[in-house]
């Protein structure tokens, strides 16, 4: 004999619908931040590039006295999730995102004691460095030095199309031969074939 099964009184359904709502924002927002946060933006071995969908409105056509790949900026700031991002950024009063916007934690100059990790990012741009078919063609990298020493270095590559403009974040612990004082951060983007190579630098202060 079937149970007798008494309706769902108001407050019962009130909750169900509660929760499941609860656990539809929590899906979306696991998704959000699976997603690229701009559409055309891209990632070639963790290096994010804007995939020609942020083609600078104020650039001319790449000639042949143009630098093949340049650097910059290169800064150090703070490792915040989601950040950095292209086509992320929200003016005042605006209610969508600007497509030509570079979203980022800001530049420090100072690194405080208290700084467990730190974050160097190399913006950098690829004017006329050719993408094999197979392989890279850019490598992406950064130097911390002090008092002639280096206290921290680490390297990246990737097939960067031509006309794309990109960056790589490099999330590091702080040097254990880090002391107080003035340190450089330098920032280098090489094109591999034919070769070429740009810097671009940043003083810091670990305190």
């Amino acid at each position: 004999m079937a149970k007798h099964r008494e309706p769902l009184g108001q407050q019962h359904c009130l909750r169900l619908v509660k929760e499941f709502t609860l656990k539809r924002l929590l899906t979306l927002a696991v998704l959000a931040l699976a997603l690229p946060s701009a559409a055309g933006a891209q990632a070639t071995s963790g290096i994010v590039t804007t995939g020609s969908f942020l083609p600078s409105p104020f650039s001319d056509a790449a000639t042949s006295s143009t630098p093949s790949v340049i650097a910059g900026p290169v800064f150090a700031t703070v490792i915040q999730t989601g950040l950095p991002c292209f086509g992320c950024v929200v003016p005042p009063k605006a209610k969508a995102p600007v497509a030509f916007s570079f979203g980022t934690s800001a530049p420090v100059d100072t690194i405080a004691t208290a700084q467990k990790t730190s974050q160097y990012i190399v913006y950098f741009q690829n004017d006329t460095c050719p993408a094999p078919k197979t392989g890279n063609n850019i490598t992406i990298s950064f130097v911390l030095s002090a008092a002639g020493k280096v206290l921290d270095s680490a390297s990246i590559s990737g097939n960067i199309p031509a006309g794309d403009i990109g960056y790589y974040p490099f999330n590091r612990n702080r040097p254990k031969l880090a002391k107080t004082g003035a340190a450089l951060l330098t920032g280098t983007v090489n094109c591999l074939a034919p070769k070429a190579s740009s810097s671009d630098g940043q003083a810091l202060y670990f305190m």
